[in-house]
């Protein structure tokens, strides 16, 4: 068990040790950096709190799936998540029903077969997403 306390902390980890780590973020702006690719399922971040920002932006190439339910789990203390990651890896979140840009007033559905490329999204845009159940915001950085 890691717990951080106040302030903004940041955590690097191996994603093939994802699931042998309890953490806590505590107060402050935390974030999580994934330094493998792999596939993040919905139970992944059981045992991780208080992260507001997740970073794989150490993916130069491959493909990575988040389930939405992994990403829910961790912005569920702000109802917020700033995912950050590369341009030249794929990135997709799967198991959502809705996802569109947070000023788009017409809230035109981004998903497709219950899946949404975020790495083809445009960089510090935040976008709402959803699977019915719940909604959170996801900050997009590309970089």
């Amino acid at each position: 068990m890691v717990s951080t306390g106040n302030g903004d902390d940041h955590l690097t980890l191996d994603f093939t040790n994802l699931t042998n780590l309890t953490f806590d973020g505590g107060i402050g702006t935390d974030t999580l950096a994934l330094t493998s690719v792999g596939n993040i399922s919905a139970t992944a971040f059981d045992k991780i709190s208080n992260i507001e920002s997740l970073d794989t932006s150490s993916f130069s190439s491959g493909s990575m799936t988040i389930d939405f339910t992994a990403l829910d789990h961790i912005a569920t203390t702000a109802n917020a998540i700033d995912l950050k990651l590369t341009s030249s890896a794929t990135t997709s979140i799967n198991n959502l029903t809705e996802v569109y840009l947070a000023s788009d007033v017409t809230h035109t559905n981004l998903v497709s077969s219950g899946s949404w490329s975020a790495s083809s999204g445009t960089n510090n845009e935040t976008y709402v997403v959803s699977n019915v159940a719940n909604t959170f915001d996801l900050h997009l950085h590309v970089v």
